[in-house]
């Protein structure tokens, strides 16, 4: 559900803004970051604290 609320605020903004979006660690920190970047967004940066994480994707 993740990639899904994240793949429609990325289609709501524009070319070169970057999003961020907390993910829970595990299967969502794999997963959503190997479909971001298979739709052809880049991922900059992810930040994890072992519990949770920020991922900032720029819209491509």
């Amino acid at each position: 559900m993740t990639f899904v609320k994240t793949k429609l605020r990325l289609k709501e903004m524009a070319k070169g803004e970057v999003l961020e979006v907390k993910l829970s660690d595990g299967e969502p920190l794999e997963s959503v970051p190997e479909n971001i970047i298979q739709d052809g967004h880049q991922v900059l940066k992810i930040i994890s604290n072992g519990k949770d994480s920020r991922i900032f994707i720029k819209k491509n």
